[in-house]
């Protein structure tokens, strides 16, 4: 549902979301089911609002981080448009939220249900628009000028003046394939959230992660909703505790009651103790993660504070606290501009349980490695130049899975294909192929010949298997893993191809 390759732009993939699947369910709002068409008529109507006003694309539209539907369509208008949007804690004091407005100075206004428009416009003269959107014409389509990749803003802290921090639409789609990875999120899913939704950073990345990976976000307090819903069944139910206040208010009774009806918790914002990870792992079956914030759970590191000086291709720089450091393939620690493998550690935490540690796992080394080729430059962005399993060294050059895939797909013959690397020692890897063939087999020799004319002979698959088509997901997308090693191409063999046999993981 996010074009097979991620979130690279966010106001397509937003777009994509709303049109691509019109009957696949987004949101549970008030008990009801909100389809992706439903949603997208609310969400023009906000579109409309912010086309009437004349916000510019790289223009901010601050945005009530509030548990209804309204907030949520307003910040997929904003990605529609390009403008930026900026998710606030609405419980902060007016006044702290006014001059964090004015520093921001901030084009448009959602407001939430109980904040008064006339205290913002008053102290905000230059306000185009306070988020209206009656008698506004709604508007569809994608807009052609907006900020190219786009951002997501929100705020951080309740003391004082808050932070506002900003993430390209490269470090959204990290943290959300990060967010699907560790807690293996899978297409159908559910994600609750206690408490308020004021948390801007823990409900935006867990939201785009949901959705991306095919599954519903529901928006009704799970307070009393989750107890009425039924038992599992091999489906996902994940609870999101991100309210430092959850360890008194959900407590043993509550928690046990739900028993069968979650498949995994995770835990932010609040440090863990003993018996209160035993009452969390008693009422679920799954996997309880904890984390000081839904970033660090999902292994995603950099934040910025200085909003208009962030490359847009970069996912920004490490947060306080972590320590990010780029290796060879050989284990030795490369400096700034040079690509290699993304690990990083965060400093000690005493408080932190230690049988809970990163990702539910002990940690036998200080650093975790993300399963990402990156690299650092000079001011410390951080760069995200591809997965482990599309991005491999091959005869000493870094060779992208994507590309051989593209040269496949042109020649003769062949239709698709995923490639993949089977290492076969700690620095070379040997290049593999699923194809999916449209000629003869006899003919596939041919095939790579052509290719072999079109990319570097190190380039050319190794290793090659055939299947008749790959399998989808339910939003469309091929199918990457599961594929046995294939056997060695011999082509002198013309035919020395077999169907892959589904197995572990490569």
């Amino acid at each position: 549902m996010d074009g097979g390759r991620g979130i690279s732009n966010l106001s397509e993939w937003a777009h994509s979301l709303l049109t691509l699947s019109p009957e696949r369910t987004l949101f549970v709002s008030g008990g009801e089911s909100v389809s992706s068409t439903a949603f997208h008529e609310q969400v023009s109507l906000f579109r409309g609002g912010i086309t009437r006003a004349g916000i510019m694309p790289d223009q901010i539209v601050a945005v009530a981080c509030e548990r209804n539907l309204r907030s949520v369509a307003a910040v997929f208008a904003c990605f529609c448009d390009g403008a930026l949007p900026f998710l606030f804690d609405p419980r902060q004091d007016p006044e702290t939220c006014a001059k964090l407005f004015d520093s921001l100075r901030i084009s448009g206004l959602v407001l939430g249900e109980n904040q008064e428009s006339g205290f913002f416009a008053s102290r905000l003269p230059y306000l185009k628009w306070s988020g209206e959107i009656h008698g506004v014409t709604p508007k569809t389509g994608v807009t052609a000028q907006h900020v190219a990749g786009g951002f997501l803003l929100h705020t951080a802290g309740t003391c004082g003046l808050p932070r506002a921090f900003q993430h390209s639409a490269a470090a959204v789609n990290w943290q959300a394939n990060a967010l699907i990875a560790n807690l293996r999120l899978k297409p159908g899913l559910e994600t609750w959230f206690t408490g308020s939704l004021a948390s801007p950073a823990n409900f935006s990345f867990a939201l785009c992660a949901t959705l991306k990976a095919g599954g519903t976000v529901v928006l009704d307090e799970p307070e009393n909703a989750l107890h009425e819903e039924p038992k599992l069944n091999g489906n996902q139910r994940i609870l999101v505790m991100a309210q430092a206040r959850d360890e008194e208010s959900w407590n043993a009774d509550r928690l046990l009651k739900l028993k069968g009806r979650l498949s995994s918790i995770l835990v932010t914002d609040f440090p863990l103790t003993e018996s209160y990870c035993t009452t969390l792992i008693s009422a679920t079956d799954g996997v309880v993660w904890s984390g000081f914030s839904t970033a660090e759970c999902a292994g995603f590191l950099a934040l910025n504070t200085v909003p208009g000086v962030w490359p847009v291709e970069s996912v920004g720089r490490p947060l306080a606290g972590s320590e990010i450091v780029i290796f060879g393939n050989d284990g030795e620690q490369l400096g700034n501009n040079q690509p290699g493998r993304l690990a990083y550690k965060f400093a000690p935490r005493p408080e932190k349980v230690t049988s809970l540690t990163f990702q539910g796992k002990e940690q036998s080394s200080p650093f975790t490695f993300t399963g990402d080729w990156a690299l650092v430059d000079d001011n410390d962005f951080l760069y995200i130049l591809g997965n482990e399993k599309a991005l491999f060294f091959k005869a000493g050059f870094i060779v992208k899975a994507l590309e051989i895939e593209d040269a496949i797909r042109n020649a003769s013959g062949l239709s698709d294909a995923v490639v993949f690397a089977v290492h076969d020692d700690e620095t070379e890897s040997e290049i593999a192929a699923v194809v999916s063939f449209t000629g003869e087999t006899t003919r596939l020799a041919e095939a790579i010949s052509i290719l072999e004319s079109r990319i570097p002979r190190y380039k050319v698959p190794e290793r090659l298997a055939q299947i008749e088509s790959f399998s989808r997901t339910p939003s469309g997308k091929k199918k990457r893993f599961g594929f046995a090693t294939p056997p060695k191409y011999a082509p002198v063999e013309k035919a020395a191809v077999t169907s892959p046999e589904h197995g572990e993981g490569n």
